[in-house]
């Protein structure tokens, strides 16, 4: 999905290219995101999208986050694959 493709504006219409960047320049307006995106990547990603930067996490907090989910998926992934090769 394109980012702010689902800003609608107060008719409930498609929110127009100027109105979004409007908006997200007065601290009005963030993304959202799909559903089906993984929530320890989705509470990194709102925490980074903060109005104020105060509130934002430093690159090291992030980095390590999404090494850490990493880890686990890829530990996960080997897993599964022995798995599935034991039932063989």
């Amino acid at each position: 999905n394109v980012p702010y493709n689902d800003s609608t504006n107060t008719n409930g219409g498609r929110l127009q290219d100027h109105g979004i960047m409007e908006l997200v320049s007065k601290n009005q307006l963030k993304p959202t995101f799909s559903a089906s995106m993984p929530p320890e990547i989705l509470a990194v990603a709102q925490q980074c999208l903060e109005f104020d930067p105060a509130q934002r996490p430093k690159a090291t907090v992030v980095s390590y986050a999404l090494r850490k989910f990493r880890k686990a998926v890829e530990k996960s992934s080997q897993s599964g694959y022995s798995n599935q090769n034991s039932t063989m």
